[in-house]
């Protein structure tokens, strides 16, 4: 994970906020791992404002080649393609006062690429900006904290700043993954 990325957590867990008003919502993507990263996510839930969840993460990965793949001038060309790091803002809503169940929300991020490939201009990396709606549930299969999030999304997404040399970005993302969580 990217240097920064510990003590912005620890900022937000820092936070002095009196805890019968709030929930913390503290989850990973275990994909991530299997992708070489990590991930960590903290969302929060008030009384003050039913149904709806606000948080923030940050994430790296590799990314994988079928994702690559899908603009077609980076087909078969062995593109290394790894994101570190990545930062989100989620906002979520729910009908349900709780938070739980069906959500639909928004998530907005930066994301800093790094791309390589055998005989290609490479760049110095670059920084995406992501608009993503997404739509999930929310699911807490026993009687305590743990809960699981699966959740999908299309992203749109641009280069701000840096070079991506002869790689090609995508402009639409589809993605899907489960996060997987501790309601505090």
């Amino acid at each position: 994970m990217h240097r920064n990325t510990f003590p912005l957590v620890a900022a937000l867990l820092a936070v002095p906020l009196p805890s019968s008003a709030l929930d913390f919502l503290v989850e990973t993507d275990p994909a991530t791992f299997a992708l070489k990263g990590a991930a960590v996510h903290v969302r929060v839930r008030s009384a003050a404002h039913p149904g709806w969840t606000v948080g923030a993460g940050t994430y790296a990965l590799d990314f994988p080649s079928p994702m690559v793949d899908l603009v077609e001038a980076n087909r078969d060309e062995d593109w290394e393609v790894r994101i570190q790091p990545g930062f989100g803002l989620f906002v979520d809503h729910s009908n349900r006062p709780d938070g739980r169940g069906m959500q639909l929300g928004l998530q907005v991020g930066m994301q800093r690429y790094e791309a390589s490939a055998p005989g290609r201009k490479t760049g110095d990396g670059y920084w995406n900006l992501l608009v993503m709606p997404r739509a999930g549930w929310e699911w807490h299969p026993w009687n305590n904290g743990f809960y699981v999030f699966p959740w999908a999304g299309l992203g749109w997404t641009t280069t701000v700043a840096g070079d991506a040399g002869d790689f090609h970005v995508a402009p639409l993302v589809p993605f899907a993954t489960l996060h997987a969580g501790w309601e505090f």
